[in-house]
């Protein structure tokens, strides 16, 4: 039952196909921005050749494998047992063979078969047990999986290794013991969609001590008794058993089928002349003798007891099943390459759509751009208009010296006396004007280095909190992310130093300045000395030479090599922060192409491996 119906290499290569397809520098790229988004890619190209190598395993196997599921005395092992002798199961005869050997001289029933019945001890094996028989000719695995109950956590991976190797699942359950419904949804936890479930019903009836002489009123009442019984286990369980199989397995469920279970045991083992016990003597010796009562009470007749068991029902169920297990492998194989190729879009898709979390960073990064150019402008046009400011308080102040003394000699102040009060103090002109500059400029490149560590805290909060609620499937490190930040510690000191610069290298550019004033009082002044306005008209002449001293000093600031070096670096310092944030930007585009190029190449590769090997959800 061999199917070789894929092509494996293929399958194996198609994620990896894609990977190498994508554009390699985008990849790179991504990784060095988040290399967290990487690893989940290879993550699920992981899970996938995994899910493969699962596929390949069913697909080389001769075997159509039944895993046998069912709570503790149940009856899961003693139907397994029935399976085994009315189909010549290998290990069993072997072991009749081995017991004759042993025993030549031995007449009568070797006790060899049922060894897993009625101790309960396959229920907590932790590894479950093969057993292999031939149904038309089709080998089939019977396995025994240990109990879910109880020691769940113990086993779990031996049951999840055992349903995982089952294309059909039998749940065993009986009178005594219906299926539990917390152990369903732990079994529905483990398998997938595809897996078919069947539920077989033991029906519990035992032999009765109550005979009469009448071999046929005997067997007359054995079969009143146990069709009464079978009528009652399916009015009473069915219905509801159905039920609730079909509630929780809507997908996986297929149907019920029933069987006394003692009494077919009993008959066919009996018709077959084998004894059916345990490892354990005294118990072989029990079973024996309730299936002896059993067999009075039905008056010797095997036949009967093995036609109401339903046991020949039992066998066209398993032989139904058995007899289009090639086609059904083909189909499971099918269902379990779409589950696979799905598994691995829907996990590839998770990750597609987080990348929504880098168009939210390109869209803060370029908010923040411009938060950053409307800070530069404002900082440049702040210092340059605090300058202006200082400039202005120190001519007022001088003007002021000025008006002194034009009113000490009465208004006698004419322009020779202006020129040589301002030569005389040109020095602490000079000087006033750094001392303000030194006052006022620190506080404005701090307030800038505030701003720009504001904006960048304020960027990884939002992110940070985006990264903690916003139902990514992925962890986003930061550190490229936030990688303008560094460029920004050193920006207050690099400024600092070339306002320094600038504040330091002053004397030419001033002097300059004074000294072009200077050289247009004669123009600019006409002085009034021989009337009673004299100290107003000296006084307003005054001022309107500290006025053009201070235009003049705007004028040869703004063309100072100290004022474009300053402005020059402080444009430098803008555009390398913009160039950080830019190719931040560019990054994370990118990486969007990077994960939008995975989408479209996994979508096109599965589509196509869907139409070659039909898989799809209506095959």
């Amino acid at each position: 039952m061999s199917i070789g119906i894929f092509d494996y290499k293929e399958l194996y290569s198609l994620y990896d196909s894609v990977l190498h397809e994508a554009n390699f520098d985008y990849f790179r790229k991504l990784n060095r921005l988040n290399p967290n988004h990487i690893n989940k890619l290879r993550e699920i190209n992981q899970e996938y050749h995994k899910d493969i190598n699962n596929i390949k395993t069913l697909c080389d196997s001769d075997y159509l494998n039944i895993g046998f599921f069912g709570e503790t005395n149940a009856g899961k092992s003693l139907i397994i047992e029935i399976l085994r002798i009315l189909y010549d199961e290998d290990k069993r005869k072997k072991a009749i063979q081995e017991y004759q050997i042993q025993h030549p001289d031995f007449y009568g029933i070797p006790p060899v078969d049922g060894k897993i019945i009625g101790n309960g001890r396959s229920d907590y094996t932790t590894n479950g047990e093969e057993f292999i028989i031939n149904i038309n000719n089709d080998k089939v695995i019977l396995r025994d999986i240990p109990g879910i109950e109880g020691a769940e956590k113990k086993y779990k991976e031996c049951i999840k290794e055992n349903l995982l190797k089952s294309h059909v699942i039998f749940y065993i359950y009986s009178d005594a013991k219906g299926p539990d419904r917390n152990t369903l949804q732990k079994i529905k936890s483990y398998i997938k969609d595809e897996t078919k479930i069947y539920l077989i019903h033991n029906v519990i009836f035992n032999g009765q001590s109550n005979y009469v002489a009448d071999n046929v009123e005997q067997l007359n009442r054995f079969k009143l008794r146990i069709n009464k019984e079978v009528e009652h286990a399916k009015k009473t369980s069915h219905g509801t058993v159905n039920g609730l199989f079909k509630n929780i397995f809507p997908r996986q469920y297929e149907s019920l089928t029933y069987i006394v279970g003692f009494p077919a045991l009993s008959s066919i083992a009996l018709n077959k002349e084998e004894n059916v016990s345990t490892l354990v003597e005294d118990q072989t010796k029990k079973l024996r003798k309730k299936q002896l009562k059993l067999l009075k009470e039905a008056a010797n007749n095997i036949e009967v007891v093995r036609d109401l068991s339903n046991l020949k029902g039992f066998q066209q169920f398993m032989e139904s099943i058995t007899e289009s297990a090639n086609l059904y492998l083909i189909n499971n194989l099918k269902i379990k390459l779409f589950a696979a190729l799905k598994n691995c879009e829907d996990n590839t898709q998770l990750l597609v759509d987080d990348r929504h979390i880098y168009e939210d960073i390109i869209k803060a990064y370029e908010e923040k751009k411009l938060k950053i150019n409307t800070l530069f402008d404002e900082t440049i046009t702040q210092i340059d208009e605090s300058i202006k400011k200082a400039v202005r308080k120190v001519c007022n102040s001088f003007y002021e010296q000025v008006c002194i003394q034009i009113e000490l000699k009465d208004g006698s102040y004419d322009k020779s006396d202006l020129t040589h009060f301002v030569q005389e103090n040109k020095d602490k002109i000079i000087s006033t004007i750094i001392k303000e500059l030194k006052k006022i400029i620190p506080p404005i490149i701090n307030n800038f280095e505030k701003k720009i560590k504001e904006f960048d805290d304020e960027f990884k909060r939002k992110f940070e909190f985006s990264q903690k609620y916003g139902g990514f499937n992925i962890r986003f490190e930061f550190e490229e992310i936030f990688k303008d930040s560094d460029a920004a510690k050193a920006l207050g000191s690099m400024l600092f130093a070339a306002i320094t610069g600038f504040l330091l290298t002053p004397l030419g550019w001033i002097g300059a300045a004074i000294g072009a004033v200077v050289s247009l009082a004669g123009t600019i002044l006409n002085w009034f000395l021989t009337t009673d306005e004299r100290i107003s008209k000296a006084k307003n002449q005054s001022k309107k030479y500290f006025d053009e001293f201070y235009s003049e000093f705007v004028k040869f600031m703004h063309k100072s090599d100290s004022w474009l070096e300053f402005k020059q670096t402080f444009e430098n310092a803008r555009e390398e922060r913009i160039n950080i944030i830019d190719k931040l930007i560019d990054l994370n585009n990118e990486s969007i192409k990077f994960i939008s190029d995975i989408d479209y190449l996994l979508d096109d590769k599965i589509k196509k491996v869907k139409e070659k090997y039909g898989c799809n959800k209506n095959f």
